[in-house]
């Protein structure tokens, strides 16, 4: 298994398998048109950070952020607005009932600010790990973070930072203690969604 720079051609597989390791958020209620887009823009855009794992010439699994977190995704939605806005209506509209939800959530990314801890200095935004199951267990999950990291310091950041589910999401939050990122605070979203904040610091 070997960790490369995602390439316009991987999108589909990387698409399918967010669709798989997100099964019910926001991004896949959005669809895979607004998923292509999303990830072609991350692979365009200067500060996107876009990884994929590869096993017997078949992505397996992804990583993505960015070195730019404040403002980053006000920035692809604006760069692309009619793109996005037609995407995201196609989703929106396949799920009428979570379609207040859906246009909420569409909306706040124009001012989302990436959740970034204070006094960290720059730092990395780690927006995501997605990995096929049947690889799960095999290490790719783990391959592509020492990767994302390395990538990182390759860039002269000194510091990673992301979001997960504080709740019902303990195999998750064990991967990241395991991988020796520590909890810098807890952070509530709407809907009374309690969030961890992990922050390593690279060496």
């Amino acid at each position: 298994m070997n960790v490369r720079n995602a390439q316009p051609q991987d999108i589909d597989s990387i698409v399918n398998i967010h669709l798989d390791a997100f099964e019910g958020f926001t991004l896949s209620l959005l669809g895979k048109r607004f998923l292509h887009r999303f990830y072609r823009a991350i692979i365009n855009d200067d500060s996107g950070i876009l990884l994929v794992a590869e096993s017997q010439q078949q992505v397996v699994g992804f990583v993505s952020g960015t070195t730019a977190p404040e403002g980053y995704y006000k920035k692809l939605l604006l760069e692309q607005f009619v793109g996005f806005g037609f995407a995201a209506l196609i989703g929106i509209l396949t799920h009428p009932k979570q379609a207040f939800h859906l246009v909420k959530m569409v909306l706040s990314a124009l001012t989302y600010r990436g959740d970034k801890p204070k006094d960290i200095g720059e730092a990395v935004l780690l927006s995501s790990i997605g990995v096929k199951p049947d690889t799960s267990s095999k290490g790719a999950g783990r391959l592509l973070l020492s990767a994302f990291e390395q990538q990182c310091i390759l860039q002269h950041y000194k510091n990673v930072y992301l979001t997960t589910d504080r709740d019902g999401n303990e195999r998750v939050n064990k991967f990241y203690r395991r991988s020796g990122y520590e909890i810098f605070q807890q952070i509530e979203k709407a809907g009374s969604r309690h969030m961890n904040v992990y922050v390593k610091a690279l060496a």
